[in-house]
């Protein structure tokens, strides 16, 4: 059975220790501010630098030239991957950009209010593969059981690596299932309160789920 990946979103500086306790870190430059630079260097594991848009779920409050320029800064000291939306302006540039610096490249989409049908999201992901992704990544919002089914089923049409979850009560399923399915990895929070997204379970409840399931190394 695939060992499940877990990736541990750093949204608080104070949860820096707890986040060698995942296999990857997503820096939330969004919702850490400026204070994500004073935590770069504490980083025990691969990270991933994430800026995510305000219209896409995030927090990021300054011009779209300010987003892009964090990441920039985020390569620069040490990133092995960079997460960035489909949507963003120039972003078969970016794209090309990061991986010509040896970053391999998460091509997003976040839909906060529903979840599409499967054709409509296997034509997001055939754009993210055609862009460039290394990892295709489509979050959507779970109005129903249903819709985390839709989501787990995206995972199988595609070879190259995705991340394809629910946010919300109703897609926490996917959240557990998704990496068992071949998904590249499934996001946990440090603790309660510490979310990045509705749904997100932590890192200690998704650990004793994957170790009753017996797939954790």
């Amino acid at each position: 059975m695939v060992r499940p990946v877990t990736c541990l979103s750093l949204t608080r500086p104070e949860d820096v220790g707890k986040a060698c306790t995942a296999d990857l870190i997503e820096l939330r430059i969004d919702m850490l501010g400026s204070r994500w630079l004073d935590v770069v260097s504490s980083l025990c594991r691969p990270w991933i630098a994430c800026n995510r848009r305000s219209d896409e779920g995030g927090f990021w409050r300054g011009d779209e030239l300010g987003r892009v320029e964090e990441l920039f800064k985020a390569v620069d000291l040490g990133a092995s991957f960079v997460d960035i939306e489909l949507s963003t302006k120039g972003v078969e540039d970016l794209i090309r950009y990061f991986k010509g610096r040896g970053v391999k490249v998460i091509v997003s989409k976040h839909i906060t209010t529903h979840t599409p049908d499967l054709n409509s999201l296997k034509g997001l992901v055939a754009e993210m593969i055609w862009l460039g992704a290394d990892v295709w990544k489509v979050v959507t919002r779970a109005c129903s059981i249903s819709d985390s089914i839709v989501m787990l089923k995206l995972l199988k049409e595609f070879d190259v690596p995705g991340i394809s979850l629910a946010m919300g009560d109703l897609g926490i399923i996917s959240r557990v299932l998704s990496p068992m399915l071949g998904g590249f990895l499934t996001y946990v929070s440090a603790c309660r309160g510490a979310e990045s997204a509705p749904g997100q379970l932590t890192v200690d409840e998704v650990r004793e789920i994957y170790g009753m399931l017996g797939v954790l190394s």
